[in-house]
């Protein structure tokens, strides 16, 4: 049964549907006065319009980490992973950028990478969201680009 859930859930993320399950135990029941004994079984939502997530501030927090930390890198630079029953595809990190954000400082990172000459290709200030993300060309000559997005 949970295997027909996992190739389920691979075929709507190759098909661009947001997806996830819910597993319920089996266990007694009483519905309406009738009892009984349920099965285990898989309860999937599945909706083909939306493909993304939205994580609301109020649902994770920072945490000053000092551990060993992986970068993934493949030959097509994504990576599909399931987390809590969610599945997501996310870029390859191979060093060349970063976002940055010091307790709503995003603009003052933004004027520090500038006025210090320090190399980099592209800038994008999220005004609404507070954080800056920098990217670095390994090759090439770095364009010193600067986008804001409010």
């Amino acid at each position: 049964m949970k295997e027909n859930v996992d190739i389920l859930q691979a075929m709507c993320c190759l098909s661009g549907m947001r997806n996830q399950y819910i597993k319920k135990e089996a266990g007694r029941y009483n519905i309406k006065g009738m009892t009984g004994n349920s099965k285990e079984i898989y309860h999937i939502t599945i909706n083909p319009n939306k493909y993304e997530t939205k994580v609301k501030e109020d649902s994770f927090s920072l945490v000053d980490y000092d551990g060993i930390v992986w970068c993934v890198n493949n030959r097509n630079t994504t990576l599909v992973i399931r987390r809590k029953d969610k599945i997501s595809i996310q870029g390859n990190c191979k060093g060349e950028a970063a976002d940055l954000s010091i307790d709503g400082k995003a603009n003052d990172i933004l004027e520090a990478l500038e006025n210090n000459n320090i190399p980099f290709d592209q800038a994008i200030l999220y005004r609404r969201q507070n954080f800056l993300h920098v990217s670095l060309k390994l090759d090439g000559v770095q364009r010193s680009n600067v986008i804001i997005k409010m």
